[in-house]
């Protein structure tokens, strides 16, 4: 059938070739063009003349940036007529917050990964536009939230139901709803993968503390660094518990609720975001403690060293003291003419650097 419009994706399609990814950053990869429905995926060229011009009753389309460069946001921003302001958001994936701008909405997303090697946490920033039955997805490091490339080694365009996430069943149930269960299944993604980040992060706190109780020094950095962070989860999922109450007044306003339990899917995503928060904070005031802990012990292991310094060149002091008094060979000592005089002095250095040892070690000084 010919069009005599194009597909309002038409002119986000940057090139045909299929370029295979690589471990390196691919280059102005074109979008990846989906049409949704409740019978699930298809991939789609908005050039073609098969594309659909408009989404239909129940469909929705959606365009995806595997790796979103500048020159393709602003293609975007050109081609949407989107706003200066929201142009400069998108180019700032880490500084965006949820807004409206005109009649497309903003959600910025991050999501969160726990390196092993490292003892990181990555967080993976995601950005989605919405507009009547069109979104768009952005991903500028190329990367979906379990830190994986977002397309396959093989065929490098989704197809199917192969969208990468943890709940791709979720992702069926929820698809066919419009943009609302897509953008749900979003935050849902999100929110889950903090869960393995505060699993590791309480992992490496429960490492430190058995090596700060067993001795080990030199913690302050460590515990520092995750206290660090913590932070940067703590601060991505209070960004999400913000936006979450304007996000389902805005799809309320956009997409009149066809399903009543929306409003119960998004206040469950809303409880789990203030568990997870609860959870990262508390994990933040048991660093606190540990860090007072590690410098108390810190501060004790110093005294006993001091003590030990002190005790040391107490004992050393005193034959030091007789030998330099004996040493001065004045004329008027008659000790230096004693027949004896060089093994009492060597008595007496003896049983002075002896009681003095016992006394330290009595009192735990050495």
């Amino acid at each position: 059938m010919t069009r005599s419009h194009p597909h309002p994706f038409a002119h986000l399609k940057t090139a045909l070739t299929k370029s295979r990814p690589t471990s390196e950053r691919v280059v102005d990869e074109p979008p990846i063009f989906l049409l949704i429905n409740d019978k699930g995926f298809t991939t789609f060229d908005p050039t073609a003349e098969s594309a659909p011009v408009h989404a239909g009753s129940g469909e929705y389309t959606v365009a995806i940036y595997p790796h979103a460069t500048a020159a393709q946001v602003e293609q975007l921003g050109k081609a949407w007529g989107l706003h200066s302001r929201l142009v400069a958001r998108l180019l700032k994936p880490a500084e965006g917050r949820p807004g409206q701008f005109h009649d497309v909405f903003y959600l910025p997303l991050r999501g969160a990964q726990y390196i092993d090697e490292t003892g990181d946490v990555q967080l993976i920033p995601l950005q989605v536009l919405l507009r009547g039955s069109e979104m768009v997805i952005l991903l500028p490091d190329g990367v979906w939230l379990d830190g994986l490339p977002l397309l396959d080694e093989k065929e490098p365009f989704i197809s199917d139901l192969e969208l990468r996430g943890a709940h791709t069943d979720l992702l069926k149930e929820v698809a066919g709803h419009g943009p609302p269960g897509l953008t749900y299944w979003l935050v849902e993604e999100v929110v889950s993968s903090f869960v393995p980040a505060l699993e590791g992060l309480e992992e490496d706190q429960e490492q430190i503390e058995v090596e700060i109780f067993s001795g080990k020094s030199r913690q302050s950095q460590r515990i520092y660094k995750l206290n660090q962070e913590a932070a940067e989860l703590l601060r991505a999922s209070n960004a999400i518990a913000r936006g979450l109450p304007s996000l389902l007044e805005e799809l309320e306003k956009r997409y009149p609720a066809s399903d009543t339990e929306r409003d119960l899917h998004f206040g469950d995503l809303e409880q789990r975001v203030q568990s997870l928060s609860a959870q990262v904070t508390s994990l933040r005031e048991a660093l606190s403690q540990v860090l007072t802990i590690n410098a108390t012990l810190v501060a004790e292991r110093q005294n006993d060293d001091m003590k030990k310094i002190s005790g040391w060149a107490g004992i050393a002091f005193a034959p030091t003291l007789i030998a330099g008094i004996y040493g001065m060979n004045f004329v008027g000592m008659p000790e230096l003419d004693w027949v004896h005089g060089y093994p009492i002095a060597l008595t007496v250095m003896v049983v002075l650097s002896g009681s003095l040892f016992i006394v330290f070690k009595r009192n735990d000084w050495i």
